[in-house]
């Protein structure tokens, strides 16, 4: 594998998670300087009591450039050490954004409702919080929404409504997901995808929905 150019190399580590990625390094003078290069970045929460994420912070904040990171997060993590890492991934460029939280509640950080080259945002399984009507996340192209739970229909449309340029949607839903209609008015989509079997059993009650101006 040391033979592979280094484009192929940073490939292959864009798919680990970044504690792997960085104990490559040790392997032998070909691999030490390669994970610097790496601009995508996973991290796993799953244990409680983890400290390593104020390390992983710290090593986000020592990169130049971000462009897609993965978070997968349990029930112990405080949400609100979303928002100084997010700040932080703002200020490197990020282009794509995924955070899975198990049942957890969840806030979008207002940085991205400023930040214009944030392109895709993949959420699945958080709690999230109410989303104002009066700012837009005018750079988002694709918007997966994966087990998501709403405060209610309305919460989901204004998250729909602040999103001009959305050409993608993925849509899952699960028994956790509590909207029951989904009122899609986006002139701008090209893509729509909606899951409706996730899991062993359908939801009781069937979900609705409304599409309107869908090209």
């Amino acid at each position: 594998m040391s033979e592979f150019p280094d484009g192929l190399l940073l490939k292959i580590l864009s798919f680990l998670p970044s504690k792997a990625v960085v104990t490559t390094s040790a392997m032998s003078k070909r691999w030490k300087p390669l994970y610097k290069e790496v601009k995508t970045f996973r991290y796993d929460y799953t244990l409680p009591n983890d400290g390593t994420f104020y390390i992983f912070m710290l090593f986000i904040r020592s990169r130049s450039s971000v462009e897609s990171l993965q978070l997968k997060l349990n029930q112990y993590f405080l949400s609100v050490l979303i928002k100084p890492l997010v700040d932080d991934l703002v200020a490197r460029s990020l282009r794509e954004l995924r955070i899975e939280m198990l049942y957890n509640y969840f806030e979008l950080p207002k940085s991205l409702y400023f930040y214009p080259q944030l392109e895709t945002l993949k959420l699945e399984k958080p709690s999230l919080v109410d989303v104002p009507s009066n700012f837009s996340v005018i750079g988002l192209k694709k918007l997966h929404l994966l087990s998501v739970r709403f405060s209610n229909d309305e919460s989901m449309n204004n998250l729909l409504s602040i999103c001009p340029r959305l050409e993608d949607l993925v849509v899952r839903r699960s028994t956790y997901t509590n909207v029951m209609v989904f009122t899609i008015d986006d002139p701008t989509l090209k893509s729509l995808s909606i899951d409706n079997s996730y899991g062993k059993s359908r939801p009781k009650v069937f979900m609705g929905l409304g599409l309107m101006h869908l090209l």
